[in-house]
């Protein structure tokens, strides 16, 4: 995220849309939610 001075992390959607995972939901969100906070700090 060059040259960005703001970025915003939205969920869109808490029902899971395929059962490819087993994770719950609040885990799936703190893994994006974490990838997305380590792709903000390039």
């Amino acid at each position: 995220m060059k040259n960005v001075d703001i970025a915003m992390y939205l969920v869109h959607s808490i029902i899971p849309s395929a059962k490819l995972t087993q994770a719950s939901f609040k885990d799936i969100d703190e893994i994006l939610a974490d990838n997305f906070a380590k792709a903000s700090r390039f």
